[in-house]
């Protein structure tokens, strides 16, 4: 039977859970009571929308098959959002290594060898190789963003979830193409691009076309969004080099959180942990996710409950918010971080 190929560590760019720093606003930590850490985690949860989960990877089960495949978010230019779980592309369902019914030594590359038609050849640097048939049903992604099969290049590095057939045979239903990325806080805009500080201290020059997409909030963004203190992180090509051509640029977007004071048709008023009383502004863009509402609007969102919103900045210290989550929660404005912004993966 053709065999299954067992996951290993994956690092497909995790926009959701960039490693870089912060500069704006308090972190959530630990040392919060009990309560805060409650609606912390409720929050979190609710402005989660589609990113990376970290974590090991399953094992697999004892009949030699795969581990069962994560859900996937639907292909398309809206990438996955600064949150929690969802969209993005974690460890959990990807293949990739192990030696079991013929498959690769656990943590070897698979690379494509040939591409003749619909079929891929695959192996390693150990001799692992195996053929498979992309489908209509075989999604392709390339980084985070939707691909085809005449995306695909030999010599890329990928990433696939597969299931088992009920004849004991494996489907392999999706291959990632790994790219480059690089991540970091920008310190200076030009036409042609942008310059971030890396996490080590070390900058790099990020150069953008027409063709590159902008992504924030699991929304269209544009280059317009940029400013000196965005956190972003930025997908590539496989022949970036000292300056790092983007074809996909994540943006990290700008948190308030608070306590709602005051509401219209546009605008949010909210009471934030330091005392200021920042202005959200909403639009027919602006999601929401409301406790106990489904299909939540702007009139779902009461005085009293405890918002996170997610946008962009206005100079004015305002948000523009692509979404909100909103609860009635038992807290007080004072007990919420002046702007809750998820921390980095552990480990």
């Amino acid at each position: 039977m053709t065999d299954p190929i067992t996951p290993r560590e994956d690092t497909t760019p995790r926009p959701a859970t960039m490693p870089i720093e912060h500069t704006g606003g308090t972190r959530l930590r630990a040392s919060k009571t009990a309560r805060v850490g409650l609606i912390v985690v409720c929050l979190v949860v609710l402005v989660a929308s589609a990113a990376v989960a970290s974590g090991a990877s399953p094992a697999p089960s004892p009949d030699g098959a795969s581990a069962a495949p994560a859900a996937s978010a639907a292909p398309g230019k809206t990438g996955p959002s600064w949150g929690g779980q969802g969209g993005g592309f974690g460890q959990g369902g990807f293949s990739g290594g192990g030696r079991v019914a013929g498959g690769p030594d656990i943590g070897r590359a698979i690379t494509i060898a040939k591409i003749d038609g619909s079929n891929v050849s695959l192996k390693t640097d150990d001799g692992w190789t195996r053929t498979i048939t992309v489908t209509g049903q075989t999604e392709i992604r390339i980084g985070t963003q939707k691909g085809s099969l005449s995306d695909l290049k030999v010599g890329d590095e990928v990433n696939l979830r597969e299931t088992k057939n009920s004849d004991g045979t494996y489907a392999v239903t999706l291959i990632v193409v790994r790219v480059p990325t690089v991540a970091g806080t920008i310190t200076d805009i030009t036409t042609g691009g942008f310059t971030i500080k890396q996490r080590n201290g070390s900058t790099k020059t990020v150069t953008v076309s027409s063709s590159t997409d902008y992504l924030i909030a699991g929304s269209t963004g544009a280059k317009s969004d940029l400013s000196v203190g965005t956190q972003v992180q930025a997908e590539g090509t496989a022949g970036s080099g000292a300056t790092f051509a983007a074809r996909v640029v994540h943006i990290v977007p700008d948190v308030r959180s608070g306590t709602v004071t005051a509401t219209t048709s546009t605008t949010i008023t909210i009471k934030s942990r330091d005392g200021s009383t920042p202005t959200i502004h909403v639009d027919a863009k602006t999601t929401y996710r409301v406790a106990g509402t489904a299909s939540a609007t702007i009139a779902a969102v009461k005085v009293g409950m405890v918002i996170a919103a997610q946008g962009t900045s206005r100079s004015d210290g305002s948000l523009d918010a692509l979404s909100i989550s909103a609860g009635k929660f038992k807290m007080h404005a004072k007990d919420l971080p002046a702007t809750a912004q998820p921390s980095p993966p552990s480990g």
